[in-house]
């Protein structure tokens, strides 16, 4: 009880220097004290040590080693120093490659705290030039793309082209050829006249070039029409020339003839037909600029009319069907044409006039007589019939039927209704008035 006392009012202080640390201080009896270490160092020794009787530790203060990375090396290209010649902690080591090399990697490494380098090593890589890819006519031969081998791009220019600036190019250390890429100027012939009536169409006078020659109307080309520009700055071929233009004489057959006072471009051939024939195609034909006549030559073909065909109740009669000829039209019975009955064969293979048509024939109504009635059974056409009858006490004056003619009238006058047994004066009157 009494060192116990004694122990709890005397704890151990402790009193370290960095790099050493200990935990906590001081510390009860019975206690530990733990020690360790700043980053970049080891413990050498104990890490705990136990407060005793007295206020002392046991055992012995641990030590602070520093802490050290491993040597670094590199072979060519690549090569490496550390600052300060240094290998400990938060020492920085610096790689770098040989002239004609690029780094790949991160450039520095730091020791760490756990006596590893960081990150990893770099390596070397050769510099090489960009792939060079001229435009036609330009064209480049490259001996190498890399600074070390003294790389070597040699221009060209394609037949018919000049070169402005140098021919060459090196691959420098940087990575980038020397100068600037060459240009090709394309030769150019002579500009070129001529007098009518030839005339020519330049769009260019460059290389390859063409040149297109033609004449006025009414003459054709002798000769070449296109001339290229050449690489040595003459013109292909020679100068075509221009001749007048003239068509072949016309010769044509019964029933087809023609009139051609003159043959040259622009002249006109007329075609004409023979009696009751038409022409078939142009009547015309112009002396065109290639020394042809336009368009097919025309025929002749016998002039008809096409078929005539109707519908009941219309016919037609037509004996034939050749110019000036003619078609009857008749209606059927109980029917009358309306138009002309006749139309003739024309010219031009068309019938005269149009189609007549059929209109049915009808009679007209007839009043009742006095004292009688009229029915119609079978309607006013032609064949109809009207049928009289008499109110009780009289009878009919005559028949009590009349039929419709083709006339378009009743075959008989309308009868009168009589009194039955004796004659109705005033029956009698109004037949007589009608008659």
């Amino acid at each position: 009880m009494i060192e116990s006392q004694v122990s709890a009012t005397h704890p151990c202080n402790i009193t370290v220097s960095p790099p050493l640390q200990v935990a906590q201080t001081p510390v009860d009896y019975r206690s530990y004290a733990v020690y360790s270490c700043v980053p970049g160092y080891l413990l050498v020794g104990d890490s705990k040590r136990e407060c005793l009787n007295g206020a002392t530790l046991d055992g012995v203060e641990p030590t602070c080693a520093l802490i050290y990375c491993p040597d670094l090396s590199a072979t060519s290209p690549l090569s490496v120093s550390v600052s300060n010649l240094t290998y400990a902690f938060n020492g920085v080591a610096t790689y770098t490659c040989v002239i004609g090399y690029y780094l790949s990697g991160s450039s520095t490494r730091l020791c760490q705290a756990d006596g590893t380098w960081s990150g990893s090593r770099p390596t070397c890589s050769i510099v090489t030039c960009p792939s060079l890819t001229p435009t036609s006519p330009l064209a480049v031969n490259v001996s190498e793309y890399t600074y070390i081998s003294n790389g070597v791009a040699t221009y060209t220019c394609a037949t018919g082209y000049s070169m402005t600036g140098s021919n060459q190019r090196t691959c420098q250390v940087d990575g980038t050829w020397s100068g600037s890429e060459p240009t090709c100027s394309i030769v150019t012939c002579p500009l070129l006249s001529v007098t009518s009536p030839l005339s020519v169409s330049a769009l260019n006078i460059t290389y390859n070039s063409d040149v297109t020659y033609s004449c006025e109307i009414g003459y054709f080309l002798s000769g070449f029409d296109t001339r290229t520009c050449q690489s040595d700055g003459s013109w292909s071929e020679s100068e075509p020339t221009c001749s007048l233009v003239t068509c072949p004489a016309l010769s044509t057959t019964f029933p087809l003839s023609v009139n051609a006072p003159n043959i040259t471009y622009n002249s006109i051939a007329t075609y004409y037909c023979a009696t009751s024939h038409y022409l078939l195609g142009s009547n015309s034909s112009t002396c065109q600029a290639d020394g042809t006549w336009s368009g097919p030559e025309p025929s002749c073909s016998v002039v008809t009319c096409p078929s005539l065909s109707t519908t009941f109740p219309l016919s037609v009669s037509a004996q034939a069907l050749s110019y000036d000829s003619n078609a009857s039209y008749v209606c059927a019975t109980g029917f009358r044409v309306n138009g002309t009955n006749t139309r003739t064969c024309q010219s031009d293979g068309i019938w005269s006039d149009v189609e007549p048509f059929c209109t049915p024939i009808t009679c007209p109504t007839i009043t009742p007589p006095i004292n009688g009635q009229v029915n119609f059974p079978s309607g006013f056409g032609v064949g109809g019939e009207a049928v009289f009858g008499c109110n009780p006490g009289y009878i009919l004056s005559d028949d009590r039927t009349a039929t419709c003619t083709v006339a378009g009238t009743w075959n008989i006058t309308r009868p009168s209704c009589l009194y039955h047994g004796m004659i109705c004066f005033i029956c009698l009157f109004e037949l007589l008035f009608l008659l």
